[in-house]
């Protein structure tokens, strides 16, 4: 099966005119923002980690009805490899169309899962999720102009859960990852144990 389904922005001529406005508002916010070392000092002083690299990020758009990333781990990642995700989300606005979002039934959030050793990282494995004692350890629904933080382990998988066809709009953002260290103080039980470290969101 495959890992992902999603519009990428490349910029490119003749793509169509709302689209490419989009594509290209969202590419500057990457370059001019996101990518930025005013951006990983913001991030270090709102989360007291250190990004030690730049972030490779890049501009998706998720359509009702066709697309979803899957669970999986990144082959060649360290064992203790930390990594620190920050997501710019957009989404159609309005009261009824936040309640739609947050009741998660129309997909579209990130959900954040810890690898099971015992289990093969397939779609299959990672869709049953919800059926276990320990369920996701943190959803993030679609918002609209809202900036996630999220620090995860090696242990930690990241997906975008399946867009369905009922969903108000699509959901474009703005994702990037940094390699930081683990926080002081951790100890190396907690290390093992795996999870999404701590995580953040908010309004722009």
């Amino acid at each position: 099966p495959h890992l992902r389904r999603y519009l990428s922005y490349s910029p490119a001529p003749g793509a169509a005119a709302c689209h490419g406005r989009l594509g290209a508002g969202l590419q500057r916010l990457k370059e001019e923002l996101l990518s930025t070392g005013a951006f990983r000092r913001w991030v270090s002083m709102c989360t007291g980690l250190e990004p030690r690299s730049e972030a490779g990020a890049e501009v998706r758009r998720f359509r009702p009805g066709m697309d979803y990333t899957v669970a999986a781990r990144a082959g060649g990642t360290p064992p203790d490899a930390f990594e620190l995700d920050a997501t710019l989300m957009f989404t159609a606005s309005g009261k009824e169309v936040a309640e739609v979002w947050a009741g998660e039934e129309v997909g579209g959030f990130d959900s954040y899962v810890e690898a099971d050793d015992q289990t093969a990282e397939t779609v299959e494995a990672q869709e049953v999720y919800r059926g276990s004692d320990d369920g996701p350890l943190v959803n993030l629904p679609a918002t609209c102009n809202a900036l996630a933080l999220v620090m995860r382990d090696a242990r930690t998988l990241r997906f975008v859960k399946y867009l369905g066809g009922d969903a108000p709009s699509s959901r474009v953002d703005i994702s990037a990852s940094f390699a930081v260290d683990p926080p002081e103080g951790q100890s190396s039980d907690e290390e093992a144990a795996g999870g999404a470290a701590g995580s953040s969101s908010g309004s722009a």
